[in-house]
């Protein structure tokens, strides 16, 4: 059974409703803030669980529960992680560390209920953990050179760890019975108020309708606090699911800077290269512009010899066809003078005229040649 436990949270609100639910459920709960006041609580005592949250400034829960498992004392004591975390891998980083188990915040009446009765068996089944053997009040009384203020913390030390749980768990009973007695007498007192106040005047219903209004009052201050506590969990969570997400958010800010710089540098590599290839193209064109001027030249040239040849081909082939023509009309002129000279009754031509119509002939065929030429 589950007598006394230790909750352990920076948080005041998770702290609040987490021991409101264990008092509920009949545990003495003892609370601290940090790592640090826990231990500084354990000194003295020895729970029967412990509740510590994961995210706290200085020691975290973690690193907490595994200093606290390596004292002996608290070797058969059960520690439950109290965060916002889920996953079984959490659950196993958790286990590895010490911790029993996890409660996911916001935890419910139901849910803590069954663990305790986890932790119950937990604890039965575990054996005792190893205290040193302490002597008693009398064997310190009757050391030799202890101080009275030694021998009663001594002396106090011993009681407590032999009964501080104990009158832990009786004193929670009789403020649980004083407590049930007094609503009780107020449950009765307000009946025989109430009986009275019925018989009164109108000032004594103004009074009890003033009550009412009170009670009322109160009724809302109540539902208030409720919600500004589920408010303010709910905001914790916010934090808590916050704070993940700025990790997870730097990490990849991180890797961009990394891609971007990576980036940088290939735009660097490629500025680079760009100017390259401008200097490239540049030549490219530099080139393409000489090899096209030596080609128009050389086509030029190419030109005006082919024009040339082309111009001694018919020149030649002029020549050969004037001289040819020439001969032909020659030929013809003294043909037809021969004929004509036959026609006459002539036996030979004068030689005169056929020498200037041959010469005239040639000069003709000259003159043709110069031309061509």
């Amino acid at each position: 059974m589950i007598h006394t436990a230790l909750v352990v949270d920076d948080s005041r609100t998770a702290r609040f409703m987490l021991a409101k639910i264990l008092q509920r459920l009949g545990v003495v709960t003892a609370t601290a803030n940090s790592a640090e006041e826990a231990f500084e609580y354990l000194a003295g005592h020895v729970p029967d669980a412990i509740f510590i949250d994961h995210v706290m400034p200085g020691i975290d829960g973690l690193h907490a529960t595994q200093k606290i498992k390596a004292d002996p004392r608290f070797a058969a004591v059960p520690i439950v992680i109290f965060t916002a975390k889920e996953g079984d891998e959490y659950i196993a980083q958790a286990k590895a560390h010490g911790a029993y188990s996890v409660l996911t915040k916001p935890p419910s009446d139901e849910f803590v209920q069954g663990l305790l009765d986890e932790l119950a068996i937990v604890a039965v089944a575990a054996p005792p953990p190893v205290l040193e053997e302490q002597p008693t009040p009398a064997e310190v009384a009757a050391a030799p050179g202890l101080a009275e203020d030694e021998v009663e913390r001594v002396a106090r030390q011993v009681v407590d760890e032999a009964f501080g749980s104990h009158i832990e768990v009786r004193l929670a009973e009789l403020i649980d019975e004083r407590i049930s007695t007094l609503r009780e007498e107020v449950r009765e007192q307000h009946e025989a108020n109430a009986t009275r106040l019925s018989d009164l005047s109108g000032q004594a219903r103004d009074a009890f309708n003033h009550d009412s209004a009170t009670a009322d009052h109160a009724k809302r201050i109540d539902a208030l606090l409720e919600a500004t506590v589920a408010r303010v969990n709910t905001l914790q969570e916010e934090h808590d699911t916050a704070a993940q997400a700025t990790a997870v958010a730097g990490e990849r800010l991180e890797q961009v800077a990394a891609d971007v710089t990576g980036i940088t540098t290939r735009l660097d590599d490629a500025e680079s290269l760009a100017t390259r290839v401008d200097a490239f193209e540049q030549k490219q064109t530099d080139l393409a512009g000489r090899t096209a001027k030596l080609i128009e030249q050389t086509v030029e040239k190419t030109s005006r010899r082919y024009a040339q040849g082309v111009a001694n081909f018919i020149r030649k082939d002029a020549a050969k066809v004037t001289e040819k023509l020439v001969e032909k009309h020659v030929a013809r002129l003294r043909d037809e003078l021969i004929a004509a000279q036959a026609d006459a009754g002539r036996k030979s031509a004068p030689l005169l005229p056929t020498l200037l119509a041959v010469a005239a002939l040639a000069a003709a065929a000259v003159a043709l040649f110069l031309t061509l030429l």
